[in-house]
This record gives C-alpha cells, sequence and structure tokens, in this order.
C-alpha cells in the first residue's frame, strides 16, 4: 500500500520518481511521481488531483509532485500529463 508522507527523509532522484524514506519502519515508502502539466489543462487537472489527495507545485511550469492514484486520475479523465525528470538535491 502507498501512503503519502510529510516529512524529512532521505530522497532519490530517478526519472520522474522520488522516495521518501522517513526511518520509521511502521510509515513504509511514499512514491512521489513528478508530473508537468499543459498550461491550457492546469485548472481542469489540479482540480481532479486535490479530489483524490493533496499535491505540491514545486516550480511554475506547472511541475507537481503527486502519487499514481492521481496519474490514474487524469488517465481515467483523458488530461495529459508528462512525467518528468528532476535533478538530484541530496
Amino acid at each position: 500500500m502507498l501512503r503519502f508522507c510529510v516529512g524529512i527523509g532521505k530522497r532519490w532522484a530517478a526519472p520522474g520518481i522520488m522516495r521518501f524514506d522517513l526511518n520509521e519502519p511502521n510509515k513504509g515508502l511514499a512514491v512521489m511521481l513528478t508530473i508537468r502539466l499543459p498550461k491550457t489543462e492546469w485548472a481542469k487537472a489540479w482540480r481532479a488531483m486535490i479530489e483524490v489527495a493533496p499535491v505540491r507545485l514545486i516550480a511554475d511550469d506547472p511541475i507537481y509532485e503527486v502519487l499514481p492514484a492521481h496519474l490514474e486520475l487524469l488517465t481515467a479523465r483523458g488530461l495529459r500529463y508528462e512525467v518528468v525528470m528532476l535533478t538530484s538535491n541530496t
């Protein structure tokens, strides 16, 4: 089961994927994907995503950290997105 976790932990950068290890055995890992939304569909996509869980804007492109469930919803509603790679800042 994937959980949305907020906190400070180790960060690994991979193509569009970040995992947060909170160093607590009962917390598990949260998989965060990084996506870019087209500006023409931004508002509709954002409204859809916040129905599922919180999202975090990390750049003005707009680029967001999201959960896999967000991508499933965007795909089901026919909304476009692009998975992007972040540089490692560990």
